[in-house]
């Protein structure tokens, strides 16, 4: 994955084990490009999903529970405040 196409993605394991008041410092979200091949076309796809940065790190949690919309002001698992840009 390219650093120009999610510049704010922090690759941060230990950020799951963060202190309590970290929960209330908003972090950006982490993006991931996903690639899928048409089976009709054999051309290749993309589609984009934002995890929460916290839950996206932590090993208990699976890939699509750490799901977060552009509308979620605050993680629902974990309660980690999250920053949009723009």
């Amino acid at each position: 994955m390219a650093d120009s196409l999610f510049p704010n993605n922090c690759y941060d394991p230990n950020i799951v084990n963060q202190p309590e008041i970290e929960y209330r410092t908003a972090k950006y979200p982490f993006h991931v490009r996903h690639r899928y091949i048409d089976a009709q076309t054999g051309e290749h796809r993309y589609w984009d999903s934002s995890h929460c940065p916290v839950c996206f790190w932590n090993k208990e949690v699976r890939l699509w529970d750490s799901l977060i919309g552009e509308d979620d002001k605050f993680c629902r698992r974990c309660g980690q405040k999250v920053i949009w840009d723009g």
